[in-house]
């Protein structure tokens, strides 16, 4: 079974993949065909495993940073796929919450090649 920070990172995707087909098209764009994401996400463990148990813990128990690649299979040119990436990047609800919650989110959209 997926463990849950898989199941956030799968929200996250799909809700850029969707966001970003959404603004392509509003911006007037070449349409997306398709984005591969390679995505991975770090925290720091001591959050949540901090002793004691009862007491609160010295770091909060968060993601920290979400990284990787977003490769844009599209006639988009690459300073298109930048706007894209940016207009994502405001307009995902859940990259929106991720942001929020202090993690960096780090994912570099580039021109795939086909």
């Amino acid at each position: 079974a997926p463990q849950p920070v898989q199941l956030l990172l799968g929200a996250l995707v799909g809700c850029e993949q969707a966001t970003a087909t959404f603004v392509a098209a509003k911006m007037r764009l070449p349409p997306i065909r398709r984005i591969e994401f390679h995505v991975h996400a770090e925290r720091d463990e001591w959050g949540s495993l901090a002793p004691p148990i009862h007491a609160a813990p010295p770091e909060l128990s968060r993601l920290q940073r979400i990284s990787g690649t977003a490769h844009v299979y599209s006639d988009a040119t690459a300073d298109q796929i930048a706007a894209i990436a940016e207009a994502v990047k405001r307009r995902c609800p859940v990259a929106s919450m991720v942001i929020e919650s202090g993690c960096e989110l780090d994912v570099q959209w580039v021109k795939g090649e086909e």
